[in-house]
């Protein structure tokens, strides 16, 4: 570990607090500087990290970019030793690993929104055409089939419900999120979308199969039917015309998820 004096100041004790905050509320709980800066103190030790954090994110443009940055480069910024910059260098690749274990052992569990687009941006592409994704789940909200539809164009999916029908009644499936892109268009539903995901929706709860979520995504963001109040909407509806206002013990796995 890079040995360096410690700097007494307004940042003493700091990165004590950020391990703190880490352990009560998480990672995501902290700025990128800060999260860089805790990353540090693990190469660099008594020394405040505060100062190095933004200095690399300014001169890399960004914490992703930071850690990006070849080696060589890296190692270029005063305070940088080459065990910080090695450490700082493999972590993309330690991400990838993770990432790619967990979707070869069968151990992916969709339980968030945040959770459904991180997943799809890692695993999908938005092609040139537009694309219906649906990804099944059990009653614990883990992966157990996927399939696609591809579309006509960049505009138009033309969907056949009894064959959607049979594939997703295959298996153990207790509830399904749909993945739609957009290639070319903004990340909202037109009026055919919804009417489209009412459809599949009626269809799912005929089988006592939720819809965790119905997600629309363009390159750059996402719309969630959830999240927005829509899919809440179409549940209701379906209710009234179908059951007479009383839910179906379906509903329960749809409950399990969360909007964040």
């Amino acid at each position: 570990m890079e040995q360096i004096t410690e700097e007494n100041g307004i940042h003493s004790g700091h990165r004590q607090r950020l391990r703190d905050k880490v352990k009560n509320y998480g990672v995501k709980s902290l700025a990128p500087h800060e999260v860089l800066e805790l990353l540090l103190t693990y190469t660099i030790s008594r020394k405040d990290t505060n100062k190095l954090a933004h200095i690399l994110i300014n001169r890399f443009e960004g914490f992703s970019q930071v850690l990006d940055a070849p080696i060589s480069e890296l190692i270029k910024q005063p305070g940088v030793g080459e065990e910080t910059a090695i450490f700082l260098n493999m972590l993309p690749d330690v991400f990838e690993m993770y990432k790619q274990e967990k979707i070869e052992s069968g151990k992916v569990y969709l339980k968030t929104t945040r959770q459904c687009v991180d997943y799809f941006r890692s695993n999908f592409e938005i092609k040139g055409h537009e694309y219906l994704y649906v990804v099944c789940l059990n009653k614990a909200c883990k992966i157990v089939n996927k399939f696609e539809i591809k579309g006509i164009d960049d505009c138009t999916i033309n969907i056949d419900l009894k064959g959607l029908a049979e594939q997703i009644a295959l298996g153990s499936v207790a509830s399904i999120v749909l993945f739609h892109t957009h290639p070319n268009g903004e990340a909202y539903p037109s009026e055919q979308d919804i009417e489209t995901t009412q459809s599949i929706l009626n269809m799912c709860a005929m089988l006592n199969i939720g819809i965790c979520d119905h997600i629309i995504l363009n390159e750059v963001t996402h719309y969630s039917f959830g999240r927005e109040g829509k899919l809440k909407e179409m549940y209701d509806k379906f209710f009234q015309i179908f059951t007479r206002g009383k839910p179906s013990p379906f509903l329960r796995q749809v409950t399990n998820f969360s909007y964040n």
